[in-house]
């Protein structure tokens, strides 16, 4: 009995250690056939994790390791395929665990699934096929913002879900964290404290990934949107930049006004309006330092929210309003 057990140990201890998860290499707990566990628990926290490569669901974080945190089913399934000895792993969210929108089969075909369930909504499709799985159709006028005042000028925006208003979610077993919102009216990507679950989708991790799914590579204007000065046509007046060959040789910007380089051209900005805006994107504190984060793009960059009421400040730090946007100081 003892040789059996002693083999039996010696057998499970030869897979864990030829699985992905191996013992010596990190904190994380590995299961008997080589695999990462699915639920591990670290200093101040317990999370999901993918367990064919430890990488955490992020957005499973629970805020201490009393409280188990709750797991997408797309993650649950890669345990029962790795129990069964399946060899067709589904794409799961990285953040949390869900099923990605789009799946394809092997190499060949591809369709959509329902993300919290992983059930299939339409038919298969050649791979490399124009497929959306978006679960709403959006019209072009949703990828517009469209001013209310008279002072904006009308903007194109990357995406319709970044028109959607800020949403704090609700609590659960996920801890609240600091995500990224897109702010139609100040066109930025504002920070704000998230309560954990629910929501919308105009919710980032980073506001690099609010960047990149928000703003338009090259679009480019006046702080704010604030409407740059015309000439008597009424079009823009073209400063800085090279100059193209319809203009008129005119590219001094008028009294109050200032060139404001773009990629390709410049604006004639309104001067207060810059000055205004400036000093709100590199605010000042009177006690302390101004608090920084990394934007997720390789940039530390000041942390800015909207309102304090949006409770994005870390602890012990104080936040301060200016005209259009929130700082805080530690």
């Amino acid at each position: 009995m003892l040789i059996l057990l002693s083999l039996l140990l010696t057998s499970l201890a030869v897979l864990a250690k030829d699985g992905p998860c191996t013992m010596s290499s990190h904190k994380l707990k590995c299961s008997s056939n080589g695999y990462f566990e699915l639920t591990q628990c670290l200093d101040e926290y317990c999370v999901c994790v993918d367990i064919r490569d430890g990488t955490e669901a992020r957005h499973t974080r629970t805020a201490s390791k009393a409280i188990t945190p709750e797991c997408g089913l797309c993650h649950k399934e890669l345990v029962k395929i790795v129990a069964r000895n399946g060899n067709w792993f589904p794409q799961c969210n990285k953040r949390n665990g869900d099923y990605e929108r789009e799946q394809c089969l092997k190499e060949d075909f591809c369709f959509c699934v329902d993300p919290k369930t992983g059930r299939r909504i339409n038919a298969e499709v050649k791979k490399n096929t124009d497929l959306n799985c978006n679960p709403q159709k959006y019209n072009e006028n949703d990828t517009v913002y469209k001013p209310k005042n008279n002072y904006q000028e009308e903007s194109p925006i990357a995406s319709p879900i970044c028109k959607l208003p800020k949403a704090y979610g609700n609590t659960c077993v996920s801890a609240p964290s600091i995500r990224y919102y897109f702010d139609v009216e100040t066109f930025e990507c504002l920070a704000f404290r998230y309560n954990g679950c629910g929501g919308n989708e105009n919710n980032f991790d980073t506001q690099s990934d609010c960047w990149s799914a928000c703003k338009l590579a090259d679009f480019f204007s006046c702080a704010g949107l604030r409407k740059s000065a015309r000439d008597a046509k009424g079009d823009y007046i073209n400063c800085g930049g090279p100059v193209m060959l319809s203009d008129t040789g005119s590219n001094k910007c008028p009294k109050g006004y200032e060139c404001i380089n773009g990629p390709f051209t410049g604006l004639c900005c309104d001067k207060k309006n810059q000055e205004v805006f400036s000093k709100n994107y590199s605010p000042t504190c009177r006690k302390g330092k101004v608090v920084t984060a990394d934007s997720g793009g390789g940039l530390t960059m000041n942390l800015l929210g909207k309102s304090c009421k949006d409770n994005f400040c870390p602890k012990k730090a104080e936040c301060h309003e200016l005209d259009y946007f929130a700082h805080c100081c530690l």
